[in-house]
């Protein structure tokens, strides 16, 4: 299929977001492990406010997700091998975005090079990556938790330095993320980006819109 028009040979390289983007799923939530309840006092726990600086060591990969269910364990009495099962079990359950893949796929045979950009956990690069065989798909993965940086720190630093390793304008790139925020700062940068709102519904408008900003650039 002939997603984008050969006008549209500008386009150097386009980033993708992975959760909400490539993906759909929740790390501890899996249909083994769904309803069970030392999970629900696990994600609580997490994603409680008060966790956030906890959260953000673990995902600038300060903190692995052994040392950290080993301090939940003491704090709840939850097995830390049940949380590595649990977590692990859990990669295995998200949804990929099989449109983008072969989107993906198809952009590198046309010369655009494509990465994900992904504010993200150590389990990610250990798990996620090889798990879907995502290195088959993009020429590069940027995560958080591997590089210690967030996408929207430091005015957008990670996406300033996928544009150096590829050098690249700002111009010749597009981005696509879930996150308004995250929108704001890479077109304050001067990307070309694409709001994907819906996991689901967003494929077609992005392909559009893909073909509307780049045909004459």
């Amino acid at each position: 299929m002939n997603f984008i028009s050969d006008k549209t040979n500008k386009l150097k390289l386009v980033m993708f977001d992975f959760d909400g983007v490539l993906s759909k799923g929740r790390f501890y939530l899996s249909e083994k492990f769904r309803d069970h309840p030392d999970v629900t006092v696990i994600r609580n726990l997490l994603f409680d406010r008060q966790c956030r600086p906890l959260m953000e060591n673990w995902m600038k990969g300060r903190l692995n997700y052994q040392r950290l269910h080993q301090q939940l364990s003491l704090q709840t009495g939850i097995g830390a091998d049940f949380m590595d099962q649990a977590l692990k079990e859990s990669v295995k359950g998200i949804e990929i975005n099989r449109d983008l893949l072969e989107f993906s796929k198809l952009l590198r045979k046309k010369g655009t090079k494509t990465v994900i950009v992904t504010d993200n956990i150590d389990i990610f690069d250990q798990e996620t990556v090889p798990y879907h065989k995502l290195n088959n798909y993009f020429d590069k993965i940027y995560s958080s938790s591997r590089y210690g940086l967030m996408k929207n720190e430091l005015g957008g630093e990670m996406l300033k330095l996928v544009l150096k390793d590829f050098d690249l304008a700002p111009q010749e790139a597009a981005f696509t993320d879930d996150s308004k925020t995250t929108g704001q700062i890479a077109e304050q940068m001067g990307l070309h980006f694409y709001l994907y709102e819906n996991y689901e519904k967003s494929f077609d408008g992005f392909l559009a819109w893909l073909k509307s900003t780049f045909q004459n650039a």
